[in-house]
């Protein structure tokens, strides 16, 4: 017995390293977690980035659509096809392809996919945005509450975008729906509307489609290309430049 008491303090001595060790890499786990959480909502601040139109040669074979419902302008590529919705107030850029299918089930074995390349959607107001409609937050943190804490690869940060360089939000979020892959959000306000922008949203069905376009690219080219106008009743115009 006692041994055993003389041997207590050495025991005890030996496991206050232990438990000091175990509580320091505690701490710091808890620092790199809030660390990580932070970091998801810093780079909003970070600089912005500019999506301004740059008159690049290659919008010359590009056409012009003109929306005067939406209230907007924009260029596109020429063989691209365009698809609105009036009542969600979205409008579709992309590419038709036909991919063969069962005859049995196809009367003429081909089915025509629409693969959307830039999407916009305009809301009357902040309370027609998600989920929005009682809280009435603004624009700004209703993107904190809906789109942050950010995931690994993902990021949030100012922009400029459009011929008038003008001012947004721009985000890489995750698709979770079917594909991981980021996809480009642009939030900016004008004509009084609030304006979301969307590169192409994945999906396993068009993962597969030919093309000659780089979808990320051609994003970036006609998002620098966006110019708000007065809207009204009178619909929309295209224009080929050719």
């Amino acid at each position: 017995m006692a041994d055993l008491k003389e041997e207590y303090p050495n025991i005890l001595r030996q496991r206050i390293p232990t438990v000091l060790g175990t509580l320091l890499i505690l701490a710091f786990a808890m620092v790199v977690g809030l660390g990580l959480i932070m970091y998801g909502h810093w780079k909003i601040k970070k600089e912005a980035l500019d999506y301004s139109f740059d008159s690049l040669d290659n919008y010359i074979d590009w056409n012009i659509h003109i929306n005067e419902n939406l209230g907007f302008s924009i260029e596109y590529p020429e063989d691209w096809i365009i698809k609105e919705n009036i009542l969600t107030r979205e409008v579709s850029f992309g590419e038709e392809k036909e991919v063969e299918t069962d005859r049995r089930t196809e009367m003429n074995g081909a089915l025509k996919l629409f693969k959307a390349g830039f999407v916009i959607k305009q809301y009357e107001n902040r309370r027609e945005l998600p989920g929005n409609q009682e809280r009435n937050l603004s624009l700004n943190d209703w993107i904190s509450e809906i789109f942050l804490p950010l995931r690994g690869g993902e990021s949030k940060s100012k922009v400029k975008f459009g011929k008038e360089g003008y001012e947004g939000v721009f985000l890489e979020k995750f698709d979770s729906l079917e594909v991981n892959k980021l996809v480009k959000i642009v939030f900016g306000e004008g004509n009084g509307k609030i304006y979301e922008i969307r590169s192409e949203m994945p999906l396993l069905v068009t993962l597969g489609l030919k093309t000659a376009y780089d979808y990320d690219s051609v994003f970036d080219k006609m998002l620098s290309t966006f110019r708000f106008i007065q809207p009204n009743q009178g619909g929309l115009i295209e224009i080929g430049l050719k």
